[in-house]
């Protein structure tokens, strides 16, 4: 059983999420939070995520309103434990310099986000399939 944690501030985009991931793969247990202090505090099991699991991969998104997806990959990318996690940054923008930085702070990869719902699934899955369990 895959777990997955989704970081965006966008209750629709968590919930649609949500349903691809899990239907994608019956038995997946999506997780999701708003925030990048709430995204540290599930991978580092502080309160309330003390009994957190460990995902087998992360969906960010590069803008959240406390830190942008550079500044979040090198706070997790400092602690060894992470080192392999998959994190998959997406961007309402397709900035270049966007891009640079989240690959440079340790993105696995770093794609636009998909406004219809058939291709953000095509995404989640194909990162799923290459860089996940």
């Amino acid at each position: 059983m895959t777990t997955v944690l989704v970081v965006d501030d966008s209750l629709d985009f968590l919930g649609v999420a949500r349903q691809l991931l899990e239907r994608a793969r019956p038995g997946t247990r999506v997780h999701t939070v708003q925030s990048g202090e709430a995204a540290l505090a599930f991978l580092t099991h502080a309160e309330p995520y003390a009994a957190a699991p460990r995902p087998g991969f992360v969906v960010l998104d590069f803008r959240l309103p406390d830190m942008h997806a550079p500044a979040l990959l090198a706070r997790v990318r400092a602690d060894p434990a992470f080192a392999g996690l998959p994190i998959l940054v997406l961007s309402q923008a397709g900035w270049p310099e966007d891009a640079r930085a989240a690959l440079s702070a340790g993105a696995s990869a770093f794609v636009v986000k998909p406004s219809r719902a058939n291709a953000l699934r095509t995404v989640l899955v194909d990162f799923w399939r290459c860089h996940a369990d």
